[in-house]
């Protein structure tokens, strides 16, 4: 239906029926929690308008003073900028955070202040989760930070920004998009294209294969077996195992196809998720091949500025000239991985497994970075 009215509205108002066929779609699964997009929107939006304008003010302070005074004047700048995007993403992660994790750690509190024979208890809430917010939040981070970076300007379309963050057939499960690569397809508009429909069908009745007709029968016999292990052999749990994995690389896999073949149809191309991934020849290479852009977004904003930071840089230095080379390189880059991995273990789930899980994987590539 949306791909109809998109084929036959004129160039100038194809934005329009993507944007509202997106809050149609996010509204009918999420009602009132809708909010919390629109809340995030609007933060992103304003914040990146705000960043441009102090940019643009002190480019037009700079003119005519001394060289002592830009110092000072570059120092109130970027202190300006930094508290404009530390304020913005402590507004959208702290919207995050509580509706998806704060019942976890209040229950990490709460056991503890019992093991520690205290009486004091927080209230372990259960909220309802807005649809997509773990991707949209990490795709408005990413719009701020690179403003803040001077990757690009800020857009002062609403609008444009606006559908950046809800554009359906992605918001549910990514990939996960960067601005100045989806803003321009999204809002300029195409024509109908007949590549554009046949491959974008063809992607997506791929994906509904994996889906639907792989990852939805394997997981019949593994909820089986994981339901009821004892009552089978090692060989039986062994295949399960197997399978399991097949069944999560489908069911994921499948999704991104039916995404990226939905958006194909729009004109608009979304960033590879997966490559061949178990054809990798490491962990690490793994990773690289597996939810490729999550992977990238906790790349660049997470592992790039913790490993550069003073104090990674000043570790590196003492290890270098105390142990060698070797672990001059490793150490910094260990603690960067640490972090990552702390957040790509939160980024599935709130709970110790999933933490267990980051650290089970980060210990793995350790391994392989020592030896």
């Amino acid at each position: 239906t949306v791909f109809i009215f998109y084929t036959v509205v004129p160039k100038k108002f194809k934005w329009a029926v993507l944007l509202t066929a997106s809050y149609v779609f996010y509204a009918l699964n999420s009602g009132k929690l809708t909010v919390f997009l629109l809340l995030a929107t609007a933060a992103v939006y304003f914040a990146g308008i705000l960043l441009d304008c102090i940019a643009y003010t002190s480019a037009l302070a700079k003119k005519g003073l001394e060289r002592e005074e830009k110092k000072k004047l570059k120092t109130l700048i970027n202190y300006q900028k930094k508290a404009v995007v530390v304020l913005t993403l402590g507004f959208i992660f702290g919207i995050l955070l509580t509706i998806k994790y704060s019942g976890f750690f209040a229950g990490i509190f709460n056991r503890a202040s019992e093991f520690a024979g205290l009486n004091f208890v927080l209230p372990e809430f259960k909220f309802l989760m807005p649809l997509g917010i773990s991707y949209y939040t990490l795709q408005a981070a990413g719009y701020v930070i690179d403003i803040y970076r001077g990757k690009y300007r800020a857009s002062h379309n609403f609008g444009k920004v606006a559908l950046f963050l809800s554009f359906f057939p992605q918001i549910t499960e990514g990939p996960i998009g960067r601005f100045d690569d989806l803003a321009d397809p999204l809002y300029e508009g195409h024509g109908f294209s007949y590549d554009n429909l046949t491959k974008g069908l063809q992607l997506t009745a791929w994906g509904l294969f994996k889906k639907m007709v792989i990852a939805d029968r394997v997981n019949l016999f593994v909820s089986e077996v994981f339901g009821n292990h004892g009552g089978y052999s090692g060989s039986i749990l062994l295949a399960a195992g197997a399978l399991y994995t097949l069944q999560i690389y489908a069911e994921f896999s499948g999704c991104m196809d039916i995404v990226t073949g939905s958006a194909q149809l729009f004109g608009v191309p979304l960033a590879k998720n997966f490559e061949r991934p178990f054809f990798s020849k490491s962990v690490s290479e793994f990773w690289r091949r597996w939810h490729i852009t999550l992977g990238a977004w906790l790349r660049d904003y997470v592992f790039y500025p913790v490993s550069l930071s003073p104090t990674c840089i000043r570790t590196g230095k003492f290890a270098r000239a105390r142990l060698g080379e070797h672990f001059g390189s490793f150490l910094p880059t260990a603690f960067a991985l640490l972090i990552t991995w702390i957040g790509i273990g939160f980024w599935h789930g709130a709970g110790i497994k999933y933490l267990i899980y980051g650290l089970y994987y980060y210990a793995l590539m350790m391994l392989g970075m020592l030896l």
